[in-house]
């Protein structure tokens, strides 16, 4: 796929083509999390594990990782069919970690372009 330069991204298309290279009403948003797990309840692999178990289970997918002999996880979440993740989804990812015993501490950023980003977190209308 072709990589747009910000003054590319509001240019004049068709609807096929807007659909196509996933610009305007096709825009697709996701989240970047990170996050401190304790690994004296968890390791590495089972941290993932369950992280990996909850994004799936909500229809998303997880691009990332960490360290096999870190205690930290960062990545990119979005949806695995097309679209963008709802505020809902966003609310309901916080809350899942919040009452995770193995999880110390963690952050979610702002929506990102999951097509274009230049990892600057926008908010979405």
């Amino acid at each position: 796929m072709k990589l747009l330069k910000p003054n590319e991204m509001n240019k004049l298309r068709s609807r096929r083509l807007r659909k196509k290279l996933r610009v305007g009403e096709f825009q697709e948003f996701g989240v970047t999390i990170d996050l401190t797990f304790n690994q004296t309840i968890l390791d590495f692999e089972q941290a993932l594990d369950q992280l990996l178990a909850y994004v799936e289970a909500q229809g998303c997918v997880f691009g990332g990782g960490g360290s096999m002999t870190g205690n930290q996880i960062s990545g990119f979440i979005c949806k695995s069919e097309r679209g963008t993740l709802t505020e809902t989804q966003i609310t309901e990812l916080k809350s899942w970690l919040q009452q995770m015993p193995w999880i110390t501490e963690f952050s979610v950023s702002g929506f990102i372009d999951a097509w274009y980003s230049d990892a600057s977190a926008m908010d979405i209308k």
